[in-house]
């Protein structure tokens, strides 16, 4: 199977490294929504990247939902969960707030760098970047309330908050602050040293 798009986007990022650990064989297909618009048309005339391509030519789109799939269909049970009720419920709840976080991140870039500034609504942008600080505040939160299972293991709700504060901190570094964040930064410098983050690593112009 294939799975289309590039490290750059934090949501192909956290799918393929999350494929990798569940020990699926993949190939990438590195294209861009940006910059390789014909050639990914031709795959996905929705230009949603992560998409990933099963043998049999049907398409999956949403890194979520792509993963969930991974693990239901495909990885003789292998999961990244846990299975203990009380701790799938907190990583539930940190994925959640991790991929609100990426969301509004990504609502401020294209205010900022893709919108032109004589059509920018500062009321509306104000408020994301408020949304965007609170989320990772909240995600702050949960991640100090499971450092230890986090730091110590390659768990999704470890690596979706790890790729969300990477994300974050390159791209919108103005709108959070590391400072207040320090259980965050931690996670995310351990992970980053991790050989799949590096294999999968975002590279910034």
């Amino acid at each position: 199977m294939q799975l289309v798009g590039v490290p750059n986007s934090p949501y192909f990022r956290r799918t393929a490294i999350s494929l990798e650990l569940l020990e699926l064989p993949f190939e990438v297909k590195p294209l861009s929504p940006f910059i390789d618009v014909q050639a990914l048309c031709k795959l996905n005339p929705i230009l949603k990247i992560p998409t990933l391509i099963l043998d049999n030519g049907e398409k999956i789109m949403d890194s979520s939902l792509i993963i969930q799939y991974a693990e239901l269909a495909l990885s003789n049970g292998n999961t990244l969960w846990p299975r203990e009720p009380e701790w799938l419920q907190s990583d539930f709840r940190t994925v959640s707030i991790a991929l609100a976080a990426l969301e509004k991140c990504l609502q401020i870039i294209y205010e900022t760098k893709l919108r032109p500034e004589s059509t920018r609504h500062q009321p509306w942008l104000d408020r994301v970047q408020g949304q965007c600080h609170a989320a990772f505040i909240e995600l702050e939160q949960t991640v100090k309330n499971n450092a230890a299972r986090y730091d110590g293991d390659c768990c999704q709700a470890g690596i979706t908050a790890a790729i969300a504060w990477s994300f974050g901190a390159q791209l919108v570094a103005s709108f959070i602050q590391p400072e207040h964040c320090p259980s965050l930064v931690s996670l995310t410098s351990n992970m980053e040293a991790h050989p799949l983050f590096k294999k999968y690593s975002a590279t910034r112009s």
